[in-house]
């Protein structure tokens, strides 16, 4: 399957101290060919970004809008997904989480491994 990207843009001091949601959800295609057996997509437990220097955020990968369904890090806490040989969508919501103020401004990036699993 293939994902777009969460773009936080620039994180502010205000974004550091407050934490910044991304509203433009990323969207993960994925084609699951097994009919019948359920499909989870999961990722890695640790989510951080680095701005390429000394900087680190800790950010959170959501499957709901409201940003209160974290995406598993495992198999059985993984988002469902349906396996109908037919392609689904899959939202995600992402928000860098508050308090970081001691990071610096700036841009930031990570690449976030995600797996399909049934």
């Amino acid at each position: 399957g293939a994902a777009t990207t969460l773009p936080f843009g620039d994180v502010t001091i205000s974004d550091l101290v407050a934490g910044k949601a991304e509203n433009t959800p990323a969207d993960v295609k994925i084609t699951c060919a097994n009919s019948g057996v359920d499909a989870k997509l999961y990722a890695a437990a640790t989510r951080t970004m680095s701005d390429g220097s000394a900087g680190v955020l800790a950010y959170e990968v959501y499957t709901d809008a409201g940003r209160t369904v974290a995406l598993g890090s495992d198999l059985a806490n993984g988002a469902a997904v349906t396996a109908d040989g037919t392609e689904q969508s899959i939202p995600l919501y992402g928000k860098i989480s508050a308090a970081q103020e001691t990071e610096p401004v700036g841009a930031y990036t990570a690449n976030l491994a995600l797996t399909v699993e049934f």
